[in-house]
């Protein structure tokens, strides 16, 4: 639902309507068919041209930031999928 309206966003028509259109029409392929798993991000990977949406700002605070936070969400994210318990060996 985010998404549906990062693409309503005025900053979405300076990517072109070939980029909404594939968003949109690819986020309803997912959510219509999908079952959310473990390789939910891979799945999720053909939608990273819609993140020209809010890479587009011109400042350069903004941009450094969005880098930095996708920099530590790695990290979190490999901390999560990763961290094996004592109890449970399965990969995630």
């Amino acid at each position: 639902m985010v998404a549906g309206l990062i693409l309503l966003l005025p900053a979405a028509r300076r990517v072109g309507p070939e980029i909404r259109l594939w968003s949109l029409s690819y986020g309803l392929y997912v959510l219509a068919v999908f079952f959310p798993q473990s390789s939910t991000f891979r799945i999720l990977a053909p939608l990273f041209p819609a993140l020209a949406i809010v890479a587009a700002p011109r400042s350069r605070v903004y941009r450094i930031l969005i880098v930095m936070l996708f920099v530590v969400g790695q990290f979190l994210w490999i901390g999560a999928a990763w961290a094996v318990s004592d109890y449970d060996w399965t990969p995630p």
